[in-house]
């Protein structure tokens, strides 16, 4: 018997390495194309030949992406999973399964509306503390389960244990349902990281969006229960994988549906890809250049705060940030080139026009030009001497 399972072991994981070899050409063309998404919203497409010549990473930036999306795929339908995962480790924990994420829905609007409150001028008052809020939701959560387990007559036996057991389902259904609705903070804080707005429409066009977005993060887990109310569930692998295919396409229909509500969560994916495999690098940093192959005139004070120092006679320092990386070169940017990128990528409530981000991403394509290739010995990154200037200046 150890043996057929070791056999079986040994056949799945050749299968899976040769599928692994054949979709390595696929896995390279996806990289490429994220690349090129990159370098055509900076306006740098003259770097996209080199970038394939020169051996960059792309099987490591495709495993980045991978990691990233399937990341971003549980932040954004977390709430879901946390009731899909109770239900398929306790599936009877809840004798007459109600919808609980009908329910967790609900309470997550009622989440974010208060949690909205403070922004909008008069009602700073009303606003609740992170832990009362919390409570708060603990509280209706356990209303809701309590008032179902009337509803399923779970008091009503006689024995002492089963109504001990009934009780404890309860609280635990009430604990489940609490923790899937505290957890939409989680997205809620990672979609509105890179956004701003300060009047009330705009505050109020936020809350619409992250409303639909509660519902489709509720979604799987909703389509899922629907499922299990019209048949029980079996763990079984011919019940299993018909249920995972419908809970995985509507898991993907609400993460395409999230990313059309949110761009900047397909541009913060293209972003964290890039930068965990070294390719960019979101930071300034003092960059000392070469005075045999640059001059100090050639970098304009006011675009590059290009500085020289007395003791360093062979080089002059510019202030910038890494935007790309081909090997042993990098197109390096100032610093207003960074933050024109940063406003690109954030949604802005006040002004959600296209038009609007359309002007500054045509901008951000034009500033781009000004950027610099060097390589690695040209321009060394060189923050150690600035930085122990500002420390003996704070003495």
């Amino acid at each position: 018997m150890a043996i057929t399972t070791t056999d079986e072991i040994k056949e799945l994981l050749s299968k899976v390495s040769r599928g692994v070899v054949k979709m390595i050409p696929y896995m390279t063309v996806l990289s490429g194309m994220i690349i090129w998404s990159y370098l055509n919203n900076i306006g740098r497409l003259d770097l996209l030949m080199d970038s394939f010549s020169i051996n960059i990473g792309l099987v490591s930036l495709l495993i980045s992406s991978i990691i990233l999306s399937c990341s971003i795929g549980v932040i954004l339908t977390l709430p879901s999973a946390i009731l899909i995962l109770h239900h398929s480790i306790i599936p009877d924990l809840v004798k007459k399964p109600f919808s609980l994420p009908w329910f967790g829905w609900g309470l997550c609007v009622l989440f974010l509306i208060i949690a909205f409150l403070p922004g909008i001028s008069g009602m700073k008052e009303m606003a609740l503390s992170p832990l009362k809020l919390s409570f708060v939701i603990a509280i209706l959560s356990l209303a809701i389960c309590i008032m179902f387990s009337l509803m399923n007559d779970d008091f009503i036996a006689n024995d002492f244990l089963d109504k001990l057991n009934n009780i404890f389902r309860m609280l635990v259904a009430s604990i489940l349902l609490t923790s899937s609705t505290l957890s939409i903070s989680i997205p809620v804080t990672f979609l509105m990281k890179n956004s701003s707005g300060e009047s009330i429409v705009s505050l109020m066009i936020a809350l619409v969006f992250m409303l639909a977005f509660a519902f489709l993060s509720f979604l799987p887990a909703i389509v899922y229960y629907k499922e299990v109310m019209k048949k029980p569930f079996k763990n079984e692998v011919g019940a299993i994988i018909p249920l995972a295919k419908k809970i995985s396409i509507t898991a993907i229909i609400c993460i395409i549906f999230t990313s059309l509500l949110f761009p900047n969560v397909s541009t913060s994916l293209i972003s964290s890809s890039l930068y965990f495999t070294g390719i960019t690098d979101n930071r300034n940093h003092q960059f000392l250049v070469s005075s045999e192959s640059y001059q100090p005139e050639m970098f304009p004070q006011h675009i590059w705060m290009t500085t020289t120092k007395d003791k360093i006679e062979k080089g002059f320092f510019i202030y910038g940030l890494r935007m790309f990386s081909l090997g042993d070169k990098s197109l390096i940017c100032p610093d207003s080139v960074g933050n024109l990128k940063r406003i690109v990528n954030r949604v802005n409530y006040d002004s959600l026009r296209f038009s609007d981000n359309n002007q500054n991403s045509i901008k951000l394509k034009e500033m781009t030009s000004i950027c610099v290739v060097m390589t690695s010995e040209d321009a060394q990154q060189w923050d150690t001497l600035f930085y122990s200037e500002d420390k003996d200046k704070d003495k």
